[in-house]
């Protein structure tokens, strides 16, 4: 469960449409005190790349090493130039695109990725496989953050208790962070996988009440 308390699967998605319900919603959109959709919104981090410490990594080569991973971080709070929480309070997720641009020489099939937002969900973007490029310049989307914030906002996490306490964040200072993780999965003697640069798109759409 996502802290808009909508239920998923890494297999199956958010699962089938229940008809009778998307009916009685259609039934009454738009009344007094409903939440619709407004105008579109997308929020970019920029290309992310080593040497920019404020970004993760604090290294000039973000390398990960055979049986390794490494974490990287962006943080909206520390990079929102606008200072605009309004859009990070209102724009309701609907997918997060993620670019990743990396040498991973014993092939595609040996690296993995997880983007973790500040909410403590996670989504795996890249496990192993067989694939064998050797350089990568991919996107990858995800979905499980739909309907959540790019903030981390307590009082509209409706997780039960026990999850919050688990996986919330519970330093205000870290209601912004976004992570990646990435591995080699090559478990023996390589050439180490190198991160060039990594990026963050957020699409959705503007909530507010009617």
């Amino acid at each position: 469960m996502n802290t808009a308390g909508l239920l998923h699967s890494m297999l199956y998605g958010f699962g089938v449409i229940d008809a009778q319900v998307a009916l009685n919603h259609a039934l009454n959109w738009g009344q007094e005190g409903a939440y619709v959709r407004g105008p579109r919104m997308s929020v970019l981090s920029g290309d992310m790349t080593p040497g920019t410490n404020h970004h993760g990594g604090g290294s000039n080569r973000w390398s990960v090493n055979p049986g390794h991973s490494m974490t990287l971080e962006w943080d909206y709070n520390n990079n929102n130039n606008n200072n605009n929480d309004d859009v990070s309070t209102t724009l309701r997720i609907e997918h997060v695109r993620v670019f990743i641009e990396a040498d991973t020489p014993m092939g595609h099939g040996y690296f993995g990725a997880t983007l973790c937002g500040p909410s403590g969900v996670c989504s795996q973007l890249s496990i192993r496989g067989r694939g064998v490029d050797t350089h990568i310049a991919w996107s990858y989307s995800t979905l499980r953050h739909w309907d959540e914030t790019i903030l981390y906002i307590p009082e509209e996490d409706v997780r039960p208790a026990d999850v919050k306490e688990r996986i919330a964040p519970s330093n205000p200072s870290d209601y912004g962070k976004w992570t990646l993780r990435v591995g080699n999965l090559f478990g023996y003697r390589s050439e180490p996988v190198v991160i060039r640069a990594w990026g963050l798109t957020f699409h959705g759409t503007a909530r507010r009440r009617h």
